[in-house]
């Protein structure tokens, strides 16, 4: 088993390969691939202090990181948001679908064709999120549902975690990556 201690010495040292034979491809890729060891190895110190510090057990209002660059994969699973927050402003949402739906009707008004264009980059293995006719969502879209401005739907049928980890959170990012955003739950 590789560690992830020789993983970024390899790293390093490919990437010192890469500068001196003026290779940005490799450079691009490696400079990727040390962030992400970087991001996982911050969200692990994290995940490993939360759990010295409060036995593993969840205490109070639960929300997603305050800071975007490094937010992790939360569970919601069992969670009920109240509201969300962006960039400041306080958003009361339900549901979890009522979040995605207005969140991607907010960032949609504010952003139009690069929102357009970052939605139809999401998708799971076996659906796509966004996309330009319901039928093209899953379940010939029986629960796809219209964004503001037509021309685009979003799948609703989906849980809790895939809305925030899969979808939200990567949309603030594209769109809107030093704004802070939150998700108040009971």
């Amino acid at each position: 088993m590789t560690t992830t201690a020789e993983i970024e010495k390899t790293v390093w040292k490919e990437m010192e390969r890469a500068m001196n034979s003026k290779d940005a491809r490799a450079l691009s890729i490696l400079s990727e691939v040390a962030s992400d060891l970087e991001t996982k190895k911050a969200e692990w110190e994290r995940k490993l202090r939360a759990l010295s510090s409060d036995d593993g057990a969840g205490r109070g209002v639960n929300s997603t990181p305050k800071n975007m660059k490094n937010p992790g994969a939360r569970n919601y699973s069992h969670l009920h948001p109240r509201a969300y927050l962006l960039d400041g402003n306080r958003f009361t949402v339900k549901s979890f679908k009522e979040l995605l739906i207005d969140l991607s009707n907010r960032l949609r008004s504010k952003h139009g064709q690069k929102f357009d264009q970052a939605a139809r980059n999401l998708r799971g293995r076996t659906r796509l999120y966004f996309a330009n006719t319901p039928n093209d969502l899953f379940d010939n879209g029986k629960y796809g549902q219209a964004l503001v401005g037509g021309g685009l739907f979003v799948e609703t049928n989906l849980n809790a975690t895939l809305i925030v980890n899969n979808i939200c959170i990567p949309l603030v990012v594209a769109l809107e990556p030093d704004a802070e955003f939150d998700i108040e739950t009971v």
